[in-house]
Order: structure tokens, then C-alpha cells, then sequence
């Protein structure tokens, strides 16, 4: 834990000016809840930092992440974001296991209406606990209607260990408002290698997100 505070020492309020202020909550249910994150990150101009994630996926296993990056391109069709995290792992099965996690988002905008984003990382693990991983976050392209979008995506997740990927493909709808907006994916379970049975069935996910704007004298 000690490193997780001398890397908030690295990470103080860079805010000049206008500072967006963004919160997300995110949930995933099945049979029963497969994971719970929070996520606060402040942005000013093309920066931002700190970004903060807890993600708790049961009583056994839970992740904590600090870091901070910026806006790499931005142009009328496509915008990049590149983040670093560090990641620790936490809880009896973690063993303690740290990661540098580089983060990048791809937003693009095909029409006025019509666009999208894909979110990908890896975990390049920085101890002997921590083992390679890579994740498809997500890749969406969504219709907006103004007060609500709709789309559909695909996601994948590669634990590494030589074993598949899993791929994840879901629905996406969400619902716009000045109090924030809130998404709702459904999506396909992963199929486990042989030769265990496949998985039948979606898993829910539940994404708010909200901004609020503070502004710096």
C-alpha cells in the first residue's frame, strides 16, 4: 500500500482553469454480482490526473489503480487517450501480484450520429505474483438518438498462462440526462476451453457515469 500513496504523491491537482470532475460506478450481475467498480479521475485541458479505479470482484480478489495521462490526437473523426496505471492487486488470492497497466482509449465519430470507442490495456506484471494479461475493454459503435443511444460491441479478456481468449460480445443501450447517463450492456458469457461445458446465458452490466464542472479563480 505504501507504493499506491507515494504514486498519488506523483499525481497532484493539475487544475488551471475549468476541471471536469468525472464519476463512474459500474456493476456486473449474473446469478449474483461478478464485479463492483468505482472510478474518479479529474481532467483540465488535455490531461488528466489523478485517475483513481477500485474494481472488488469477490471477498478473495479486488484491484486498486492510480494514474493519470492525456489526449495523444483529437481531430474531427477520431480522438486517443493514453493513460498509466499502476495496479495492486489486493485480497488472498492476489499474492500481492503489481502491474503497469497502459491504458488507451480510441473514440471516433463516423457521423454526427454515429460513433463509438474501444478501450484496450494489458497487465505487464512488475512482480514475480502478477502474470500477463490482456484486455478488449470494450469496442462499441452506438446510434444516438438524442435522448438515448443504442449499439452493440464486442470485448475479450486473455488471462494469459496459455490459456484462450474469451470472447465477449454484448448489446449496449443508455439512457442520456443532465444528472448523467446510464448504460446498460448485455453480454455474452465467455466460453471456458475444453473440456469443460460451455456457458449458456448474458451477464448485465450496469454503467452511470456523471460529470461535474468546477471551475478554478
Amino acid at each position: 500500500m505504501r507504493a499506491i500513496f507515494a504514486v498519488l504523491l506523483l499525481f497532484p491537482t493539475i487544475a488551471v482553469g475549468q476541471t471536469l470532475n468525472d464519476l463512474t460506478l459500474r456493476w456486473g450481475v449474473r446469478n449474483k454480482t461478478t464485479y463492483r467498480m468505482l472510478e474518479f479521475n479529474q481532467n483540465c485541458g488535455r490531461w488528466t490526473a489523478p485517475d483513481i479505479v477500485y474494481i472488488k470482484f469477490n471477498n478473495r480478489y479486488q484491484e486498486l489503480s492510480i494514474g493519470g495521462g492525456g489526449v495523444l490526437f483529437n481531430s474531427k473523426h477520431v480522438k486517443i487517450v493514453h493513460e498509466e496505471y499502476f495496479v495492486q492487486a489486493m485480497g488472498p488470492d492476489a499474492k500481492s501480484a503489481r502491474y503497469v497497466q497502459p491504458w488507451t482509449k480510441v473514440k471516433y465519430t463516423l457521423t454526427p450520429r454515429l460513433g463509438g470507442e474501444a478501450v484496450y490495456f494489458p497487465y505487464l506484471p512488475v512482480n514475480r505474483a502478477g502474470n500477463f494479461q490482456q484486455v478488449v475493454e470494450r469496442a462499441k459503435l452506438e446510434y444516438d438518438f438524442k435522448r438515448f443511444k443504442l449499439g452493440g460491441g464486442y470485448g475479450a479478456y486473455d488471462p494469459g498462462k496459455d490459456q484462450a481468449w474469451q470472447h465477449r460480445p454484448f448489446l449496449t443501450g443508455t439512457l442520456k440526462s443532465r444528472w448523467g447517463d446510464l448504460e446498460l450492456w448485455l453480454q455474452r458469457l465467455p466460453q471456458p476451453p475444453p473440456p469443460e461445458p460451455p456457458q449458456r446465458g448474458f451477464q448485465i452490466q450496469i454503467r452511470y457515469a456523471v460529470t461535474f464542472i468546477v471551475e478554478e479563480k
